[in-house]
């Protein structure tokens, strides 16, 4: 098994003797605080000194046979253990809960604190992964802030400075072992768990320190049952787009020798069998499971720390980024050049969430977003010096968890032929839509009934028909599963309202979304959630535009995978569907930077006809010529009108000409016919 303490030494090791120092002054301060349950803050350095001291045994105890030589019952009480305090009733208690710190100690103090306590559980995966140089950070802020504490300063400025202080600290070597741990191919810590241990004894899920429901636990026991026939086609379905993606775009393989693998805890059966057809291929797998793989022990808790940054970040702090991600990324240049891509293998299933707006959550400033804004795109600048985004590639995938329903088996094998369907099939019939539209001047989409849909795309002009399109044919390459037509709209004339009834959109609801459109940036927004106007329009602003003030629409596209449409509401899924499959069951509309952000200046073609896609920029990514930071926003959020609430989508030319794509939420283009055959068939319940 790969031995991951001797791969972090260089970084761990020059921070031991603090890490050791650290422990001891945090078992100070634990020992100060025992007894004094009258002052203000014991109950606060107690908990927190506890969980940090508790986390720094584990990290001593972590090695192979710590999994062997512990129980499953008893490595499954642990992991609960660790997260406790987030789950469920408990938050309500917990100070990582901004509401109850606030309460407990004012503003802005309880929110700093809430802060501080919200950043013990990421140290829980740095102690099994030993990545002590992440752990000494926490124990040193910890101890620094519950000094200031105890000597009764009440200057909460003492304590946000050790917070700005703690945010930029070894910066550099941060960023270069975060490029190592999913980037570097002789990293094997989690390809060796999915390619060598025994998939049947569980016990494994427990070994990187993500929490584990029983979604990651009944996932991996499903996949025990399949026949290995059915395990490696679903592996295949994934490395084949991955690689035709490659062949599609006119990419190379040559001079690369890694790909990163994030995927879902449970889903090891299928990694393991990917992996040897990654090798196969001449890549190798460098499996990483992120904070955001697997089940989260509580949504709410994640929402009210999304915005925790506000604490430190400024134009100050982004040029500290900068400068050590530049240094960072010249010591890694070697890995960063031959890497290829991204494979996720991720899941749907969780239940729909409606998290509460609390006012003592963390909110970012305008001036703190167009920093990071700045900080964002210089950073990306920085890594695109070495990684070859011409040749850089990326396949996503997505299967349902248990929690689902009743009905996950069946819903799980409908997913995987909906995974699997022709592609050459609906790479022709969406070429017949592709040439229609190549033929108009604005696309008009109204919805009907209840739905106030009504809004004029503007289509990039076409110079030479014969070898230009504006289009994308997609197909189940990079993206699956098959089934969309999509190009960078012109902003100015894109004008009108997109409104949605009811969808949910990174997890989060929204009722009677609406955004009002003119020359291509939202000119207007809200939804019904709450009886508020005006927060309302904080929810829409600060979760689906990402706190900014506008947004363009970076993307129109029409979905054509009907049989997938068919598929969610006969058991009644829309709702817990990822939007990987949602964008492709209607027309969709993206918020945010185009689809070709970052690869404008690689040329893309269609596989059918072979014309080069000249629709990849719009008029805020051509800002990129003269001010990068005035390019892109770095989010792209796509919206789904579903086939049921369309009324129409026509092709008006510039002759005033129309041309109906969908009428009445059925294909009615001549030799579109076939898509609307699931329509009249039911996926078997």
């Amino acid at each position: 098994m790969f031995d991951i303490k001797t791969y972090l030494k260089p970084y761990n090791q020059p921070k031991q003797a603090q890490y050791e120092r650290e422990i001891n002054r945090t078992r100070e301060l634990l020992s100060a605080v025992e007894g004094k349950s009258d002052y203000k803050y014991s109950d606060f350095i107690r908990r927190t000194a506890g969980q940090l001291l508790t986390l720094a045994e584990l990290e001593t105890k972590i090695d192979d046979d710590y999994f062997k030589r512990n129980a499953f019952e008893e490595l499954k009480a642990g992991n609960q253990a660790f997260y406790a305090d987030i789950i469920g009733e408990r938050y309500a208690k917990s100070y990582a809960n901004p509401k109850v710190s606030v309460a407990g100690f004012g503003e802005p103090m309880g929110q700093m604190l809430s802060y501080m306590a919200a950043s013990v559980y990421p140290c829980i995966r740095a102690a099994y992964q030993h990545r002590t140089i992440d752990i000494v950070r926490i124990f040193a802020m910890f101890n620094r802030i519950a000094v200031n504490l105890l000597e009764g300063n009440k200057d909460s400025k003492a304590v946000h400075a050790v917070i700005r202080d703690s945010a930029a600290e070894d910066l550099q070597q941060r960023y270069e072992l975060r490029y190592r741990m999913s980037m570097d191919p002789n990293n094997r810590f989690w390809a060796d768990v999915a390619d060598t241990v025994d998939l049947t004894d569980l016990r494994y899920l427990f070994r990187f320190g993500n929490y584990i429901s029983d979604n990651e636990l009944k996932l991996a026991e499903y996949l025990l049952t399949l026949p290995k026939k059915e395990i490696d086609s679903m592996a295949e379905t994934m490395i084949d787009a991955f690689f035709r993606g490659i062949a599609s775009a006119n990419k190379s393989s040559e001079g690369k020798n890694a790909v990163t693998y994030y995927y879902q805890p449970g889903t090891e059966r299928i990694v393991r069998a990917a992996n040897i057809l990654l090798r196969e291929k001449g890549l190798q797998p460098t499996c990483t499971l992120d904070r955001s793989s697997g089940t989260s022990p509580n949504r709410q808790f994640d929402y009210d720390h999304k915005f925790d940054q506000a604490l430190y970040m400024d134009e100050a702090y982004a040029d500290t980024v900068i400068e050590a991600h530049a240094k960072a990324a010249e010591v890694v240049k070697d890995i960063l050049s031959s890497y290829q891509g991204i494979i996720a293998l991720e899941s749907f299933g969780e239940q729909p969430f409606t998290p509460e707006n609390k006012k003592e959550a963390l909110k970012m400033s305008e001036a703190q977003r167009t920093a990071e804004i700045r900080q964002t795109n210089t950073v990306n600048q920085n890594a695109n010096r070495y990684i070859d985004r011409k040749n850089y590639s990326f396949v996503i995938i997505a299967y349902p968890l248990p929690e689902i329903g009743g009905q996950f088996e069946a819903i799980f094998d409908e997913t995987v032929k909906v995974n699997t369907l022709d592609s050459d099939k609906y790479a022709k019939i969406q070429q017949v839509i592709i040439d229609e539209l190549d033929r108009g001047d604005y696309v008009h989409i109204k919805g009907r009934d209840s739905n106030k849909t009504d809004i004029r795309v503007k289509l990039f002009d076409i110079n030479d028909p014969n070898k230009e399109t504006i289009f994308e044919n997609c197909v189940a390459e990079v993206n699956i599963p098959v089934g969309e037509v999509f190009t960078s709209p012109v902003l100015k004339g894109t004008t009108g309202r997109l409104h949605i009834g009811e969808i949910y959109l990174q997890e989060l609801k929204y009722q009677n979304l609406t955004l009002d459109f003119k020359d291509g940036w939202i000119a207007d927004y809200g939804c019904d959630n709450f009886k508020d106007e005006a927060e309302n329009k904080a929810y829409v602003r600060d979760n689906l535009m990402h706190t900014h003030e506008t947004l363009p629409m970076g993307e129109f596209a029409i979905g054509t995978n009907t049989t997938a449409y068919v598929m969610a509401n006969q058991y009644n899924i829309v709702p817990l569907l990822p939007i990987l499959i949602v964008e492709k069951m209607g027309p969709h509309f993206a918020i945010g930077d185009t689809c070709y952000s970052w690869e404008e200046d690689v040329k893309v073609y269609n596989p059918l006809d072979g014309k080069e896609i000249v629709a990849r920029d719009n008029e805020k990514s051509l800002n990129r010529k003269t001010d990068i930071n005035q390019a892109y926003l770095n989010c792209h959020v796509d919206i789904t009108l579903p086939y049921h609430e369309i009324a129409a989508i026509t092709v008006i030319g510039k002759d005033g000409s129309t041309s109906d794509i969908i009428r009445d939420g059925r294909f009615v283009l001549a030799g579109t016919e076939a898509l609307n055959e699931p329509f009249d068939q039911k996926v078997k319940a």
